[in-house]
């Protein structure tokens, strides 16, 4: 990974654990802070169709390592076992943001 890492990530919920979701999503992304990252958006679904994401998220990391030190952290990985019970699938990839207007 190279330095400069934004992520997007795409989050499904499992039916009936929307709203479960939403809170343990709030409190792991409490989290980057201590690792140099941030939020660039958080977007919630209002539809809660289940064929589609229930969160987008657009992240930054000062680094790949940042985003390691992330996965790795210890209140992180303690809650692994409730994001099982939360998240249907989910889906994160390195985008490149652009700042072209429309219209």
């Amino acid at each position: 990974m190279t330095e400069g890492l934004t992520l997007c990530a795409l989050v499904w919920a499992r039916p009936g654990q929307e709203e479960r979701l939403i809170e343990y999503e709030r409190q792991v992304l409490g989290l980057l802070p201590a690792h140099g990252a941030r939020v660039l958006q958080r977007a919630v679904n209002v539809d809660r169709e289940p064929t589609q994401p229930l969160e987008v998220q657009l992240m930054e990391f000062p680094s790949g390592a940042a985003f390691d030190g992330y996965l790795n952290d210890p209140t992180r990985r303690v809650l692994v076992e409730l994001r099982n019970t939360l998240v249907e699938r989910s889906s994160v990839f390195p985008v490149d943001l652009t700042d072209t207007m429309m219209g």
